[in-house]
């Protein structure tokens, strides 16, 4: 409506700010997200295009040129990459589903509604998944479920097994809303401290996960 766009995707020198590269993407953005994955040469880029959608890419810098690859969705916002970069992770735009896609493919390998945990969507907790979570380790991911009743809001957190596809259950992540955790793939994640300040927590043993049933 601004009269923006076609966005472009700019390779920059980390040195001297330098400019090596550009490609233009189909999209109009009104902010995006970058991913690297663990191989040290993709990116994934997620184009939020408000009301329009949002639109997910695979990138990598090929030394005077960007090798893009859109996937053509617009309507799956990215969540995480794994820690071993095999596989991502998106949540719906509509909040209705967690998916988990092949990389580099986007093929997909398993997908969950909101349903599964025990949710009517939208019902009366109206409840939805959000664009939250991540890859706590290589056989783990939380998704974090929120709403509203009766005028106040609320978040959970959810494991869901990798190894299995199925929920383990809630997942006490201490975080303060729906949006702060922040994991990082190693079996520990970030949450905000009673001074504001980031905090570390760590799962008792690399495999093992503090899961209550719901």
């Amino acid at each position: 409506m601004c009269g923006r766009g076609p966005d472009l995707l700019v390779v920059l020198r980390a040195d001297t700010g330098e400019e090596v590269a550009r490609t233009e993407l189909d999209s109009v953005g009104e902010g995006a997200e970058l991913a690297l994955h663990p191989d040290g040469q993709h990116i994934l880029l997620d184009v939020g295009e408000g009301q329009d959608g949002v639109k997910l890419y695979r990138a990598a810098f090929t030394g005077d040129d960007i090798d893009l690859h859109s996937y053509g969705w617009n309507d799956r916002c990215l969540i995480d990459l794994a820690p071993d970069g095999q596989w991502f992770m998106t949540v719906d735009q509509g909040r209705y589903d967690v998916t988990f896609h092949v990389f580099p493919s986007g093929k997909v390998v398993l997908q969950v509604p909101v349903e599964t945990f025990g949710y009517e969507y939208f019902g009366d907790d109206e409840a939805g998944m959000e664009w939250n979570g991540g890859f706590l380790n290589a056989d783990n991911a939380v998704v974090t479920i929120a709403g509203e009743k009766d005028d106040k809001e609320w978040h959970r957190h959810y494991i869901i097994d990798l190894r299995t596809g199925t929920p383990r259950g809630r997942f006490e992540a201490y975080s303060r809303d729906k949006y702060d955790f922040e994991p990082l793939g190693d079996g520990t994640w970030i949450v905000s401290g009673p001074d504001s300040g980031a905090v570390r927590r760590r799962l008792p043993t690399a495999d093992q996960v503090e899961a209550t049933e719901q």
